[in-house]
């Protein structure tokens, strides 16, 4: 009895699979974010900061979200709702909590899973930079945006 030899796949198709694989797990992976106490209309922030003054940091993902019902979009760190809950206290009375990549960031807010199962989020309050897609890619239009 004689088997026939199995049909390799073209080399291409493989390195795509291998890519795109690695592409999707990359932008669902949890990453650290800085997170500092701002005021929703942006006239004052501070950095959180723990009892012993170390850096406050959040576990989640950035992701680009849209911001209601309109064309607006923005930066956000999704996170849970218990870190949220454990972050909300932190922040002085009229500050919220937001996350930062660094110094130098863009105003983000955070996303916080519903815990549906269903992918669903809110948005929380704070302070936002507006962000335009044009063609396909992403812009920083302005900052003038509160939620």
């Amino acid at each position: 009895m004689r088997f026939k030899p199995r049909k390799r796949k073209q080399p291409y198709i493989r390195a795509f699979t291998i890519a795109l694989t690695w592409m999707s797990s990359a932008n669902t992976s949890a990453t650290d974010s800085h997170v500092y106490c701002g005021k929703t209309d942006s006239s004052d922030w501070y950095w959180l900061k723990d009892s012993n003054n170390n850096p406050v940091t959040a576990q989640g993902v950035w992701r680009v979200v849209r911001v209601g019902e309109t064309n607006t979009y923005t930066n956000a760190f999704k996170i849970s709702a218990n870190e949220y809950d454990r972050l909300k206290p932190l922040c002085g009375v009229s500050y919220v909590p937001q996350p930062a990549k660094h110094r130098f960031s863009d105003w983000s807010i955070f996303a916080v899973a519903t815990g549906a199962g269903d992918g669903g989020y809110y948005l929380t309050p704070g302070y936002y930079d507006h962000i335009a897609i044009v063609n396909g890619s992403y812009s920083k239009v302005s900052s003038a945006f509160r939620l």
